[in-house]
């Protein structure tokens, strides 16, 4: 096998599509400096080829894990021109395997193991490590064949030349011979022990006889036959026409309940019209006996109109009065309203011209309110705000000395109570005494 292509996508440093051809003749030579990835294009070939294990998943795709990483390389065979694909691919740290030919859609081998074996035995003919130490060298070092012993370098000699095929192909050959002489022997055997004893002659002068004899009785049935045919095509005939009579039949069935239908439905119809009619029939005998009420029409007319409008009168009255009654329901809570207020403020001896509630004012609301609002708008606000404020600080130092009041004498209450609970402890002697005599 030659190598014939590289197809290299986000394998390491080498990020995006890279394509390789190598001239079918020559000497290819890799150079540049430390670090550019020489050794990388080697590896990327032992990885796709084998997938070793010295060669971690995680450290296959480029730094930043852009895409998936896949890497193809095409091996030409020098004898034939027929190429052969091998794709090993990574993606979210999975690896997938294919082997293609060309020309072939479908792929040879599936699957990372296999594919590996197949490269192994099938198109390279070497395993991992004599393909390591051969071709794709460390450090200048081809140092396989130099460690093995002459067995072993013989056994990987003739695979790298293709003798282990011819060897494995040749031992098959011998098995697939020597099967065949079992077998031949095994018939012989049994032919000499079929055949002892036995008068073949007059075995087939017999089996003769009977194969005569056997042809008469063939001819016999033969013509049997013959007239078995005539008489199942007559009968066939006769079965085509009875069915041909028994369609006849079954479509004129079809065709009298087709019309006793459409005669149900058009008695059923005739039921409907007669019943029409009667109805019509009815409707007139009952306008002959409506006509003499027909003069009075207009003026009962005029007596509904004057009834629907009374009744619309009366609910716009009822509506009003609920209206008025929620409209003094309201003045009434205000009243009480202004009432309470009025009662809350508080004018500390100034006496306020104006201010002040009593029964007056409770029968008539508005004009309470306009001389409450009237005393409010000669008050000082501003010094009222002040004031105010000063009196909601002094409340407010009033509740926190309060508060602290409460706290101070529940932690006397405490002290109290731990005192008592400290005399109880001491009530036998000083705890520090009893310790030290213990």
């Amino acid at each position: 096998m030659i190598l014939a292509e590289l197809h290299l996508e986000n394998y390491k440093q080498y990020q995006g599509e890279h394509r390789i051809e190598f001239p079918p003749q020559g000497v290819v030579a890799v150079i540049g400096a430390n670090g550019v990835g020489k050794t990388t294009l080697f590896e990327a070939i032992e990885w796709c080829l084998y997938n070793p294990r010295e060669i971690e998943n995680a450290e296959v795709p480029p730094r930043g894990g852009v895409g998936r990483t896949l890497v193809k390389v095409v091996l030409e065979d020098s004898r034939d021109g027929v190429r052969y694909t091998v794709e090993r691919g990574l993606r979210r740290g999975v690896t997938s395997a294919e082997v293609y030919r060309d020309g072939q859609e479908a792929p040879l081998v599936q699957g990372t193991r296999q594919v590996s074996e197949y490269v192994a035995r099938r198109l390279i003919g070497l395993g991992h490590r004599a393909f390591v130490s051969t071709f794709f060298t460390r450090q200048k070092e081809l140092t396989f064949f130099g460690t093995l012993r002459d067995t072993d370098r013989r056994r990987e000699v003739g695979r790298l030349l293709g003798l282990e095929t011819i060897r494995e192909a040749q031992r098959l050959v011998g098995e697939e011979r020597q099967l065949a002489r079992t077998e031949a022997a095994g018939l012989k055997l049994q032919y000499a022990e079929q055949s002892a004893g036995r008068d073949f002659p007059a075995e087939i002068a017999a089996a003769e006889a009977t194969i005569a004899i056997q042809e008469a009785s063939v001819a016999a049935a033969a013509a049997e036959r013959e007239r078995s045919a005539a008489a199942a095509a007559a009968a066939r005939a006769d079965l085509e026409r009875w069915r041909g009579l028994e369609r006849g039949d079954e479509a004129l069935r079809r065709e009298l309940a087709r019309i006793g239908g459409e005669e149900r439905a058009a008695g059923a119809r005739r039921e409907a019209e007669d019943a029409a009619l009667r109805r019509l029939d009815e409707a007139d005998a009952t306008r002959q006996e409506l006509l003499p009420l027909r003069a009075a029409e207009p003026a009962r007319r005029q007596a509904v109109a004057a009834h629907v409008a009374e009744r619309e009168r009366w609910d716009r009255h009822r509506v009003l009065g609920a209206d008025l009654a929620r409209a003094e329901a309201a003045g009434q809570s205000a009243a009480r309203e202004m009432a309470q207020t009025v009662g809350a403020v508080e004018t500390r001896g100034a006496a306020i011209a104006g201010w002040g509630w009593t029964d007056a004012d409770a029968a008539d609301p508005p004009a309470a309110a306009e001389r409450l609002l009237t005393a409010t708008a000669r008050l000082e606000m501003a010094a009222a705000e002040v004031h105010a404020d000063r009196l909601a600080d002094c409340r407010r130092r009033i509740d926190e000395r309060d508060a602290a009041q409460v706290k101070f004498d529940r932690y006397r209450r405490a002290l109290a109570e731990l005192d008592r609970e400290r005399a109880q402890l001491l009530a036998d002697g000083e705890p520090a005494a009893a310790a030290a005599e213990a």
